[in-house]
């Protein structure tokens, strides 16, 4: 069984954070992760916010616990598409969350595992919000937590992802937007309550 969570970007320090602004963590992990004993280890990292990659009609953890939960609708097969406009929601999501000084993890349903839905999801999060290709974010995160390996559907969507926000130097301006403003086809993810 894998450790139920793992940390791929490290909080600021506030001690050492001098003119900078205070970002929280990025941690990826399994279901195991948002279960007791461990959801005491998530407080503890100030980890506030929850995206809850699955496919099941209900959600591990609810505001009721004191976490803002943002639930992903995917399964893990290789013919299922990681939607453009569904990337961008939760990489937004998550980066708005980390710029506001708190943490997040993302999960997946599987209880021992952590390793292609979530991990997509980290790694599409890279890919946009700290400009590395796919093979780069794809070995970071494996430095991080070993097992992940999405599937061969998800890969191709993510290089796809890639794409979208390879901007060539020469051409490229400074207002946050991507190359290309195309769309996939399939998922969903929305915040707790937005049904």
């Amino acid at each position: 069984m894998s450790t139920p969570f793992h940390n791929i970007l490290p909080p600021t320090d506030p001690q050492a954070a001098t003119g900078t602004s205070i970002q929280g963590g990025l941690y990826l992990g399994s279901l195991s992760a948002v279960v007791d004993p461990s959801v005491d280890d998530l407080r503890h990292l100030n980890i506030t916010h929850i995206v809850q990659v699955f496919n099941v009609p209900w959600l591990v953890l609810t505001e009721e616990e004191g976490f803002t939960c943002y639930r992903v609708d995917i399964e893990d097969v290789p013919t299922q598409k990681l939607d453009t406009q569904l990337l961008e929601q939760v990489c937004a999501n998550i980066e708005e969350t980390r710029k506001g000084g708190k943490s997040v993890l993302v999960h997946c349903q599987q209880a021992s595992f952590g390793v292609s839905r979530s991990a997509s999801i980290v790694i599409a999060y890279l890919i946009r919000n700290h400009h590395m290709t796919y093979d780069e974010a794809f070995k970071f995160v494996k430095s991080k937590r070993a097992c992940v390996k999405p599937n061969p559907g998800f890969v191709r969507c993510l290089r796809a992802w890639e794409e979208k926000w390879r901007v060539p130097a020469s051409s490229q301006i400074d207002d946050g937007e991507p190359a290309d403003q195309g769309t996939g086809g399939g998922g969903g993810g929305q915040q707790e309550g937005e049904h």
